[in-house]
């Protein structure tokens, strides 16, 4: 509806436009008058529409903090568990294996929190029979790597992985 909505009266106007081709010159003249006002408000509003697309879009600069991942990956999975576990989806036993020498990282938890969300429900998403999902943190070269493995009936997936390493320069 945010599109359609400013779309109509500019294809009205542009339907106008056309039967008006027909009509004696100064006729004609008031008609595409009229028509090119219309147009021009018509493509403010789609402007306005698209900018508030694009501010909804883009992702808010980092704030950046010192956050642990073992945490993120805690608080994303208490935040998929409700999908995982509805009734119309086979199980899928989600096992965390988070080291706590992985520490802590100087990063945006909520940006990291999201990219956490989007890799694990891929995850379960790649499981339609169910199974096992696997989260595992492990210090890695000044950083964490994070590793998902799902496993499942008729699905074997390894290798997703996400390296989190501080990424504000002081």
């Amino acid at each position: 509806h945010e599109l359609k909505n400013p779309l109509f009266p500019l294809r009205i106007t542009l339907d106008n436009l056309r039967r008006a081709r027909a009509l004696p010159a100064d006729e004609f003249a008031e008609v595409l008058d009229e028509s090119l006002a219309t147009l021009e408000t018509g493509f403010k509003n789609l402007n306005v529409v698209v900018g508030r697309f694009g501010d909804f879009a883009r992702m808010p600069a980092p704030v950046f903090e010192d956050v642990s991942p073992n945490t993120i990956v805690e608080q994303t999975v208490s935040l998929v568990r409700a999908h995982i576990e509805t009734a119309d989806r086979p199980p899928i036993r989600i096992a965390l294996d988070l080291d706590p020498a992985c520490g802590m990282l100087r990063a945006d938890s909520e940006q990291l929190g999201r990219v956490m969300q989007n890799l694990v429900l891929n995850a379960v998403d790649a499981m339609p029979n169910g199974g096992e999902l696997t989260i595992r943190t492990v210090p890695a070269g000044g950083g964490v790597r994070v590793r998902h493995v799902a496993e499942g009936k008729a699905f074997d997936f390894k290798g997703n992985e996400l390296w989190m390493r501080d990424i504000q320069k002081d």
